[in-house]
């Protein structure tokens, strides 16, 4: 698993509303409401904003309405300052069609980022364009995100917020390769900071090297276009660049550990699929257990290391990621939210959707290594309730131990055989099929399922080779020659030389 930070929350700025009413206590509340407003005394400012628009002001005073109006906005604003947004969404009540920016955004803290999306709606601006790549990117619609960014990145040059938009659209650009939109991915990655800064994703001006995020999030772009040196020397930058920021503001090490465990983890995640597994396991290891990591970041390391170790260490596994899910501390009973086999909410919502996929589905495979049936059906239930699409989570559910062949073989039939599903998906659900019909001794069955990969994917080794042992199991030797003869005619899915020796001879031998 592999993902970059989440964008940094957007800033609110106070307003102060213009105290000019005819009736002297309107006009007394509003001059202590614009007082309240410049010392950023966000509490005192709610309350008086809410007594103003208690009170109201004089019909015959022409200001009267752009004094209630600014107070409504001064209210608003204040309550999200204290991150009361249910308070402030609650104040917008009936105010339909104002305070678009204000009432995304508020649903965007609480979390329902559908409902944000809606309400921002075609509103245009800079403001609004950057809250709904927030919106989108935690849609895991990164692609999106980007290309709502990318025009104020590129009128960033020399303005204050130049680093943090910078910031977020390498963050959407890793996201949107991450989430399969390998060619958006790619075209931001390619070439390293040079090219990242032609490609619209940095402003002129801004380098990786000027922060921590934008080096980290450079080096996840670069990860994801799968430049792995040089992703492997990005993060070298962004493990030297956030250390010198950090001992500048005297941060203990401690602080500073917490702060880089991100850029570790990612580090030995590279390590990790470059063939050094013992260094990854090492890292992931010290992350965890000195409480190093934050609680997304402790989520990557967890799934990571039980990967690496597969088999081995399965209890420990198993316990590690068992703390990730469940909401700790609600009560059991009549109206709790209890769930066991869900992602814990806190860590959910910071999450991307390949970090939950892989969190779900590293889970539900450890839990079907194990052997117990309930656990084992349980995560595979809960991996495809969320990600029901996925051929993971569709084989995995359907494989699980105690599940009915017939149905599970029927399941993944019907998974095959949607209109427009991937080749690759295709073939993992007949694979599956092919699996279960060898555990029943079902050798014409197993042929079949076989035959639908070859179809899906093309004659490639391992099918031809596994299609000729279970033929030549059941003393087919038509289907046998038949099955080469469509091998050596395709080329095998990719030639001649894709196809091994010994299967040339074979084949030489047959005719």
């Amino acid at each position: 698993a592999s993902g970059a930070p989440l964008p940094p929350e957007g800033a609110h700025v106070m307003t102060s509303p213009v105290a000019n009413s005819g009736a002297a206590a309107s006009a007394s509340l509003a001059a202590r409401l614009a007082a309240a407003c410049g010392g950023e005394r966000h509490e005192r400012a709610a309350t008086l904003a809410a007594e103003l628009l208690g009170a109201g002001a004089p019909s015959d005073a022409p200001e009267s309405a752009g004094v209630l109006d600014a107070a409504q906005q001064c209210r608003v604003v204040a309550l999200i300052q204290q991150d009361k947004f249910q308070q402030a969404l609650d104040a917008l009540e009936g105010l339909e069609g104002a305070y678009v920016l204000e009432r995304a955004y508020c649903l965007y803290r609480l979390g329902d980022n559908a409902k944000a999306l809606a309400a921002l709606g075609k509103a245009q601006g800079a403001a609004e364009d950057k809250l709904r790549a927030q919106v989108l990117y935690r849609l895991g619609r990164s692609a999106e995100a980007l290309a709502a960014l990318r025009q104020h990145v590129r009128a960033a040059a020399g303005q204050p917020d130049a680093a943090e938009l910078a910031t977020n659209a390498l963050a959407c650009a890793a996201a949107a390769a991450a989430e399969g939109a390998a060619a958006e991915g790619e075209a931001h990655a390619e070439g390293g900071a040079a090219l990242l800064a032609g490609a619209g994703v940095e402003p002129p001006g801004v380098e990786p090297r000027d922060s921590f995020e934008l080096a980290y999030n450079a080096a996840c772009c670069l990860l994801a276009a799968g430049a792995l040196n040089r992703a492997e020397e990005m993060l070298g930058l962004a493990l030297k660049v956030g250390r010198a920021a950090l001992e500048l503001q005297d941060c203990a090490e401690e602080e500073i550990a917490e702060e880089l465990a991100p850029a570790e983890v990612q580090l030995a995640f590279v390590q990790q699929i470059t063939g050094r597994g013992d260094e990854a396991s090492a890292a992931y290891e010290q992350a965890l257990d000195g409480g190093r990591a934050d609680a997304a970041t402790a989520a990557v390391a967890a799934v990571n290391l039980a990967a690496a170790r597969g088999k081995h260490g399965l209890f420990d596994s198993l316990k590690r990621l068992a703390q990730l899910f469940g909401a700790k501390g609600a009560a059991k009973g009549a109206g709790a939210t209890y769930d066991a086999d869900a992602i814990a909410p806190a860590l959910d919502a910071r999450l991307a959707d390949p970090q939950r996929r892989a969190l779900l589905r590293t889970r539900a495979v450890l839990q079907a290594l194990s052997g117990k049936g309930e656990p084992a059906s349980r995560a595979a239930a809960a991996f495809a309730s969320r990600f029901p699409g996925d051929a993971a989570a569709v084989t995995l559910a359907a494989t699980r131990p105690g599940a009915d062949a017939g149905a599970a073989d029927s399941a993944l039939l019907a998974f095959a055989s949607v209109t427009g599903r991937a080749a690759r998906d295709v073939a993992a659900a007949h694979a599956a099929r092919a699996e279960l019909a060898l555990r029943g001794g079902r050798l014409g069955a197993a042929a079949d399922a076989l035959e639908a990969i070859a179809a899906a994917i093309g004659h490639t080794p391992p099918v031809v080779a596994t299609l000729l042992d279970i033929y030549g199991r059941m003393g087919d030797e038509q289907r046998s020659a038949a099955t080469l003869d469509r091998a050596l005619a395709s080329g095998g899915a990719g030639g001649d030389a894709a196809l091994p020796a010994e299967l040339l001879r074979g084949a030489a031998e047959r005719r």
